[in-house]
């Protein structure tokens, strides 16, 4: 029985067995409906007791009609008992604007002892049914919150009668904690049914996560530290001896991490003893494992530790990851980016990765011998700024050209200028590096410096000036021809002798 219920019960009992709080002493016929009310009730809860309410109000007030009603959102209203002349009715719902209702449902205790029906116009029911009389008081639970009302009505004038008005509060009290006791049970119920999802959801999660570690490289370990002492722990583990190979512990093993290998022990140890002293705020080693086949697995070992008030450990909770994989995948990267280091620092050729607005991101020490800046000073440059000022509209329209898509790559031959402001001639072949997403994220300079063949054409196109000019200058008739007896060249005389 809750609070409301003993509040409720000790009202009657006070009105019947102490002095009577109004002047008059009740009578018989009063004192016989409390006791109907007591015993009408006493035996039943939930819908039996709000139905043998409403029948035994009725009667103690000497209504057609008596109801219990409690909210059924904004502002509408829904009865949990309806006794109907002689009969219990079927519940209703309805909206209490516009109802003799209304202002109970304010907090209010509302009594209309004549002219109901024409003062509510619009409540279909009180027109419908040609009531003339309401009485109608708010269900109240022990915080003074509103539960709902509780009400009379009947054809026939009511008029205003303290003593039935102190019995139907009697009625009202009983009934506002029988709600609450319904309330609270079903709220009680509700958390019941939470309580029991969440520990099954929970169950399900707790069966999926050991599946997910049973199918996966973790293992999982739980160590309980008697008085936070490492050493002296009781272990659970969860798919760790799975990883080595194991069904479960070999005979006489217990611990997992004793498998670990002798040259790691100690910085295991080491690293668990300054977590739980507090003196590192993470728990996280690489070890390896000795698996069933004797081989030593490279493992990641991460804990965190639960503590007491007193920051005492007292237990510790943690996974152990076979990084094998892992592992290998990182030396196949290390040599792999060892073989281009060696491919890009040990070129005959400079190579330079340059972004989209010029800048150098890399470059080797050969492209830095051809213009003579050392790595760090060209990181601070663009191209654009040691090329020569006649080669630089051409390269910026190549490199624009390939940048936005119209060509995956293209050669130039151009200067750049040293850094002691002498020109080399180089040879550009320049392409395209795209990211992950086909988006572009830099260019690939390959620089041979053909400065000696610039040279060498140079002398030859000089030597063949000189050459032509010779031959041109002599007089005798000179002319070549070729193995199939064509004249491939002549002099101006042979011209002016065969006319």
């Amino acid at each position: 029985m809750t609070h409301s219920d003993s509040r409720a019960n000790q009202d009657i009992s006070d009105y019947l067995n102490d002095t009577p709080t109004i002047s008059d002493t009740p009578s018989n016929d009063e004192l016989t409906a409390l006791r109907a009310i007591v015993e009408g009730t006493a035996h039943h809860t939930g819908q039996e007791f709000f139905q043998s309410l409403v029948r035994h109000l009725a009667a103690a007030v000497g209504t057609r009609y008596a109801f219990v009603a409690i909210f059924a959102g904004g502002t509408r209203a829904r009865t949990l008992a309806f006794w109907f002349g002689d009969r219990i009715t079927d519940n209703i719902e309805w909206d209490v604007v516009g109802t003799p209702c209304e202002d109970v449902v304010r907090g209010n205790l509302c009594h209309y002892p004549a002219g109901v029906s024409q003062r509510f116009p619009g409540d279909k029911l009180s027109v419908g049914w040609d009531i003339e009389s309401y009485l109608g008081v708010p269900l109240l639970d022990a915080q003074g919150k509103h539960l709902g009302h509780l009400a009379v009505f009947d054809e026939q004038p009511m008029p205003a009668e303290p003593r039935k008005l102190f019995i139907f509060r009697i009625f009202a009290a009983r009934a506002a904690a029988e709600v609450e006791r319904l309330q609270y049970e079903e709220r009680l119920r509700e958390s019941e049914q939470r309580w029991r999802s969440l520990t099954e959801e929970l169950r399900q999660a707790n069966t999926r996560l050991d599946l997910a570690v049973r199918g996966s490289n973790v293992g999982v370990w739980d160590l309980e530290l008697a008085d936070g002492d490492y050493h002296r722990r009781r272990r659970h583990y969860v798919n760790v001896w799975e990883q080595l190979g194991y069904d479960g512990p070999p005979a006489g093993r217990e611990s997992a991490l004793d498998e670990a290998n002798p040259d790691d022990r100690a910085r295991l140890e080491e690293a668990v003893r300054r977590y739980l002293a507090g003196e590192t705020t993470e728990f996280e080693t690489e070890i390896r494992l000795r698996h069933k086949d004797g081989s030593y697995r490279p493992t990641l070992a991460r804990g965190a530790a639960v503590r007491d008030a007193a920051g005492k450990p007292i237990r510790m909770v943690g996974v152990v990851i076979d990084i094998t994989d892992l592992k290998e995948v990182e030396e196949a990267l290390r040599e792999s980016e060892e073989r281009f280091r060696g491919t890009f620092e040990n070129a005959a050729v400079g190579i330079a990765h340059v972004d989209a607005a010029g800048r150098f991101l890399r470059v080797n020490e050969k492209f830095g011998a051809i213009v003579g800046y050392g790595r760090e000073e060209l990181l601070q440059r663009t191209y654009q700024d040691i090329t020569h000022p006649d080669d630089l509209a051409a390269s910026i329209e190549a490199t624009t050209a390939m940048w936005q898509g119209e060509s995956p790559s293209f050669e130039l031959e151009k200067r750049f200028v040293r850094k002691d402001g002498s020109p080399v001639w180089v040879e550009l072949f320049v392409s395209l590096q795209r990211d992950a997403a086909g988006a572009p994220a830099y260019d690939i300079a390959v620089i041979h410096d053909i400065t000696e063949r610039k040279r060498l054409e140079e002398a030859l196109r000089a030597s063949e000036e000189r050459y032509r000019f010779l031959i041109q200058s002599i007089p005798q008739k000179i002319f070549t021809a070729n193995a199939k007896g064509d004249v491939d060249y002549f002099n101006q005389q042979w011209t002016e002798f065969t006319g």
